[in-house]
């Protein structure tokens, strides 16, 4: 009975994932709840992007993965940054370190003056999940030379903190629209 939309207009969609490996990607599309997973009959990956790109894992920027959602596909972006996504995990083979992943996030986050209007467009957070450790690593408002790592066991003590002094990825202006 919820369709979340943000205030700029856009629905909104979540990666989730276990310990197992499971991973789903959950969207709110015209009021209704969308659910992907590879390989899966409960959530099939059928109308979605992922449905034959032949990848074995998911991945989510910002736009919506649910094919054919009519005028929104329009003004859907973020295409580009999702192949520098793809190609670099393809040649990791689809693992990479929590630091390696982090910096991956870093080269394809946002940051750039908007086009029309008189703001700054930015990544409001990067994070990468262990769900061994049960931690995760995050950089708010794009900063990597500032990662800061939490435990859901203690979640309010910083563990540690981290930066990425060389970055294995080029400096990128990705396309706005």
């Amino acid at each position: 009975s919820y369709n979340m939309i943000d205030s700029l207009f856009t629905n909104y969609h979540y990666q989730l994932c276990d310990s197992s490996g499971r991973s789903v990607v959950v969207e709110y599309i015209n009021n209704e709840l969308k659910v992907y997973e590879r390989n899966s009959e409960k959530y099939p990956a059928k109308g979605s992007i992922f449905e034959d790109d032949g990848l074995d894992f998911q991945y989510v920027c910002n736009y919506s993965v649910t094919k054919d959602i009519g005028d929104w596909k329009a003004l859907q972006h973020g295409h580009d940054r999702t192949d520098a996504v793809i190609k670099a995990m393809t040649e990791k083979k689809g693992v990479m370190s929590e630091i390696e992943a982090m910096d991956l996030l870093g080269h394809v986050r946002l940051k750039y003056d908007h086009p029309k209007y008189p703001w700054k467009i930015i990544s409001l957070w990067s994070i990468v999940y262990n769900t061994n450790e049960r931690s995760i690593k995050i950089a708010a408002n794009a900063e990597l030379n500032r990662i800061y790592t939490f435990s859901l066991y203690e979640p309010l003590r910083v563990l540690d903190r981290e930066y990425i002094r060389d970055s294995a990825y080029p400096v990128t202006e990705w396309e706005y629209l």
